[in-house]
């Protein structure tokens, strides 16, 4: 299994709120660039599947895996031979909240889903958190 892990520490921003829009699942295209769309019906909740089409991708399946309101959200993206999983970690600290983002791939054909997707996310991780922190940032604001 292959894993990254990135932290950083946003300033005026609750957990809440940034759990919110990380389940806000419809959205996530609003702050990730390498999304062009997702799709699901109903609640966001444990066990509760969606669509996810990466830009220049596949559609693929996502299962929502844990959903902690307001401090954890996670998913796995199910990939040929593989499984791709998120966590989504929101700790409030007397500085603003910590956000802590785990990003695993693991499976038979791991090490090539590690080489085509989970370098490049690794690699976008800090951009991605800027860019969703400044996006909740204004809806709060």
């Amino acid at each position: 299994m292959w894993k990254y892990e990135y932290n950083t520490t946003v300033k005026g921003i609750d957990a809440k709120s940034l759990w919110e829009a990380r389940s806000d699942v419809s959205n996530w295209s609003k702050w990730d660039s390498d999304i062009e769309w997702t799709k699901i019906e109903g609640e966001v909740s444990v066990g509760k599947e969606f669509v996810l089409k990466p830009r220049g991708g596949f559609a693929c399946k996502v299962l929502i895996t844990e959903s902690e309101k307001p401090f954890v959200f996670g998913d796995v993206t199910y990939l040929p031979g593989a499984k791709m999983k998120f966590l989504h970690f929101f700790k409030p600290n007397q500085d603003g909240t910590e956000i802590k983002v785990e990003l695993s791939i693991s499976g038979p054909l791991g090490f090539l889903w590690k080489k085509i997707l989970g370098e490049e996310q690794a690699k976008g991780m800090e951009e991605e958190i800027r860019k969703f922190s400044e996006l909740v940032r204004k809806e709060i604001g």
